[in-house]
């Protein structure tokens, strides 16, 4: 595949957001869905990039928690300690 798609799945991640509605298990399935499609494409992100898409479009709620993720070591952001925090903010 070429260079077109990468950028097009990319895109796709880049301007993904949270709907008011949608559950946060839901909403963190959805981006790691569009994960693995860029991994497919060998297309390699940074923590940090999922951690922007995963709070995109949260609401104020998460703010603390998003500050708490954010004052991380960036060796510490992995995708799946990102998710939890979200989703057990979500059960609170």
């Amino acid at each position: 595949r070429g260079l077109g798609v990468c950028v097009t799945e990319l895109r796709h991640l880049y301007n993904m957001s949270k709907a008011p509605l949608q559950s946060m298990q839901d909403w963190c399935a959805a981006v790691r869905s569009q994960a693995s499609v860029l991994s497919d494409l060998d297309v390699t992100l940074r923590a940090n990039e999922i951690f922007i898409t995963l709070t995109r479009g949260v609401s104020d709620r998460y703010d603390a928690v998003i500050v708490q993720l954010a004052a991380l070591d960036d060796n510490k952001h992995s995708i799946d300690a990102i998710i939890q925090a979200l989703v057990d903010q979500e059960s609170q």
